[in-house]
């Protein structure tokens, strides 16, 4: 049974960001790790070069795994002006670029979806710059710790592939409880019961499954529903 502090963290961090968001649907809440050091490219480094004639702009879009922190890193190759905007809304202005300026950092809180990057080099012909856009990652046990609370529920256990949450006044050992008692909230194919180790478990990832029918250890899980994973990424 994986219980680790981390774990605690996370769970921590998502009861927070839920009160947060239920009072503010609107709320583009700060991410729990540094996005430019510890996060994960939303969009590969793109590369805009300034031309002959008008110059043009760019647009990529790009989709924010959860409600954060955006990092923007441009590096630049001789541009003396660039702009750069998310949404329309301005990142890096013409004038904060030189050509002797190799790079410029930016975090910005997103909501979760889609957006809009959009790059225009106005220099002199010939130089380029580079943008890259990196967000923390949605562990699968955060959302699926979200998804446990939204409907007044606590996790009971976090475990490998798998979170098991409960109805007010029960706890993990209420594993061959129906769906309305108990949950097993799979993130990775395969994950079960935590206290029936070493059993083949036929899940699948984005399922729920109710405590045991007949109540004993086995591959018998009731299925309940499927949850929104939300793109997460599996727990290291």
């Amino acid at each position: 049974m994986k219980h680790g502090h981390r774990f605690w963290i996370v769970a921590l961090v998502a009861g927070v960001l839920s009160l947060a968001l239920a009072a503010n649907p609107g709320l583009a809440t700060v991410s729990s790790c540094d996005p430019c050091t510890e996060g994960v490219l939303l969009l590969e480094p793109q590369t805009f070069g300034r031309e002959r004639g008008v110059p043009p702009t760019g647009h990529r879009n790009f989709t924010m795994p959860a409600d954060g922190d955006l990092c923007v890193l441009l590096t630049n190759d001789g541009c003396g002006a660039a702009e750069v905007k998310i949404d329309g809304e301005q990142i890096f202005s013409p004038g904060q670029l030189k050509p002797g300026v190799t790079e410029l950092v930016s975090t910005i809180p997103l909501a979760q979806g889609d957006h809009t990057l959009s790059v225009r080099v106005a220099s002199s012909e010939g130089c380029s710059v580079t943008v890259e856009l990196r967000a923390c990652a949605l562990l699968c046990s955060q959302a699926a710790t979200t998804w446990c609370q939204a409907k007044g529920w606590h996790v009971a256990v976090y475990t490998d592939g798998a979170v098991v949450c409960t109805a007010p006044g029960y706890d993990e050992y209420a594993h061959c409880e129906e769906c309305d008692i108990y949950n097993i909230v799979v993130y990775v194919d395969g994950a079960g019961d935590p206290l029936c180790p070493g059993g083949l478990c036929t899940t699948d990832a984005g399922d729920v499954y109710g405590g045991h029918y007949p109540c004993e250890c086995g591959d018998n899980l009731r299925f309940c529903q499927f949850w929104d994973m939300q793109g997460c990424t599996p727990d290291p």
